[in-house]
């Protein structure tokens, strides 16, 4: 079943000043092959709460998965997709808004923390969200009110990310990576998570995924294999260990995956690395 709320209002939508509503409404359940995609040429903030069921989120090169109860803040000029779970298709609570500071809100929750939120903040904004919808339903929708909720959406979720997680500067940024790349360095041979790394930097999963790409290129999990495939290289050079103690030591699963991740990394297998090293 699906239920939408159209209205769009000339007035209201010249208000430089004004946060105003275009669509809104509730998605219950899509269908499983349901997939909404949209390239940087859209104009408008688009919020969305799932209220049962799974699905995925594409963003900013991740794939967040999406469960009852989260949140996500999508703002203008930014490619996504989202699509519903086949075996459980999510249903949706969902606005979409233009005008006033909401574009430059929605940019700033996302640099600090977003796209995607659970728990406190994310249950927050779906009252809000509530309250908008039963604003939209007056004859005619009051629009200060209106605006008001979706001030007020956006800067609780400001100040939930002030509140939890560090200002995003740039030395703060890059003193947080490196506490990230400490756990890893300590921990390569271990069990590493984004969310435990994430932690150590006091950023938001989301955040610091983001984070840790754009300050050193590549994403946390490509990081750390290559980080765990530089430290079987020294000990190929430095010992007689045999690839299933390191592929062990390492945080690899077996010594087939040490081989493959190896081999796509350095063109050639640990053995005959191994090999050619005694020549150097």
């Amino acid at each position: 079943m699906h239920s939408f709320h159209y209205v769009r209002s000339a007035t209201s939508l010249s208000s430089p000043y004004l946060m105003t509503v275009s669509q809104a409404g509730r998605t219950a359940p899509v269908e499983s092959h349901f997939l909404v995609e949209r390239d940087a040429r859209t104009s408008s903030t688009i919020v969305h709460y799932v209220t049962a069921g799974q699905g995925t989120l594409w963003f900013d090169g991740m794939e967040l998965p999406l469960a009852a109860g989260d949140l996500f803040v999508l703002p203008p000029g930014r490619a996504h997709r989202y699509g519903a779970c086949e075996d459980d298709p999510f249903s949706l609570d969902w606005l979409v808004m233009e005008g006033g500071d909401s574009a430059r809100l929605a940019e700033v929750v996302l640099e600090w923390g977003g796209p995607l939120f659970a728990g406190n903040p994310a249950e927050t904004a779906h009252a809000s969200l509530k309250n908008i919808f039963g604003q939209l339903q007056q004859s005619p929708p009051e629009s200060a009110g209106v605006s008001k909720q979706l001030y007020g959406l956006l800067v609780d979720l400001l100040s939930w990310i002030g509140a939890n997680f560090q200002s995003p500067s740039v030395a703060g940024r890059r003193s947080s990576i490196r506490r990230a790349l400490a756990v890893i360095e300590t921990g390569l041979g271990t069990t590493l998570s984004v969310e435990q790394l994430a932690e150590a930097a006091c950023f938001s999963p989301t955040y610091f995924a983001k984070t840790f790409r754009r300050v050193l290129g590549m994403t946390p999990a490509t990081y750390i294999t290559h980080a765990r495939i530089a430290a079987v290289k020294e000990q190929l050079i430095r010992s007689e260990q045999s690839l299933e103690g390191l592929s062990e030591t390492w945080g690899f699963s077996s010594a087939s995956h040490l081989i493959r991740v190896f081999k796509k990394i350095e063109g050639l297998s640990p053995g005959e690395f191994r090999r050619k090293s005694q020549w150097l």
